[in-house]
């Protein structure tokens, strides 16, 4: 479970679509955020689509917290950092035939700390 979540950071990172593929459950998975006070709501297959570049940038990402549930689901808490955003995701992933899929994300923006 845990290599699932680097491989939706290092997918991000890298622009590596193949890696954003094996974390994300493209079939239905969603991302989740506040804008301008209202939830917008993006497919996961259509945020991995977003990264075409991989990062010149310095990131960093770490673990802040995961809770499993009888093997077969997760939260964690995920903290991202690159030099113009903060990122805190909760994401939530559930253990399929194929492995862990990160099913949904929710995350805050803001100003590097």
């Amino acid at each position: 479970m845990i290599a699932t979540i680097y491989d939706y950071y290092n997918g991000l990172y890298k622009a590596d679509q193949q890696q954003l593929a094996k974390a994300f459950d493209m079939q239905t998975g969603n991302m989740k955020t506040i804008k301008k006070g209202k939830v917008e709501s993006t497919k996961l297959s259509t945020f991995a689509t977003y990264f075409t570049k991989p990062s010149n940038e310095n990131w960093l990402g770490n673990i802040l917290m995961v809770d499993i549930v009888e093997d077969r689901m997760a939260m964690v808490k995920f903290n991202f950092e690159t030099p113009e955003v903060h990122y805190i995701d909760y994401l939530i992933l559930l253990k399929t035939d194929q492995g862990w899929k990160i099913t949904s994300k929710a995350y805050v923006a803001n100003p590097p700390m």
